[in-house]
């Protein structure tokens, strides 16, 4: 009889969190189609200025600017994460919510001619780049250049 009820509290439990979860993905999938209704230039700012309000996980940011810089002020601090949220938010906009035809339209990708005269050689490339900015977008730039 125990047994009986510690199962019925468990998948209880499951189909609450299943449940929970369903909203979440609704609520994404709603946010995603309102933010899409939304130009392009109008959503990067909005997201930046609610990245920079919200700052998820801010203490833990903090803790690691402050292990690596030791003597930096707080306020540095701050102006930084500050900067990180919003660059972060500019991200998730170009990242997942742009419209495919405005995706590429600012970015700049120099040296393309060398990529292709070693393509049209039969030669490999291989594309070294520092991480800064929105480098996941540098790979689906690529990819739509140099489609495989």
């Amino acid at each position: 009889m125990e047994k009986e009820k510690r199962t019925k509290k468990i998948s209880s439990r499951k189909r609450w969190r299943n449940i929970n979860h369903l909203i979440e993905y609704r609520l994404l999938r709603t946010a995603i189609f309102i933010a899409r209704l939304i130009p392009d230039v109008i959503l990067r700012k909005i997201a930046m200025w609610l990245f920079s309000v919200i700052q998820f996980r801010s203490n833990l940011a903090d803790e690691n600017l402050k292990r690596v810089f030791p003597d930096m002020s707080r306020s540095r601090r701050r102006e930084i994460m500050k900067e990180m949220y919003k660059n972060l938010g500019l991200t998730a906009v170009e990242s997942f919510l742009m419209k495919p035809g405005n995706v590429f339209a600012h970015l700049k990708f120099s040296g393309w001619e060398e990529v292709d005269k070693l393509r049209e050689a039969g030669k490999g490339v291989i594309v070294v780049s520092g991480h800064l900015g929105n480098f996941e977008m540098s790979g689906r730039l690529m990819a739509h250049q140099a489609p495989l």
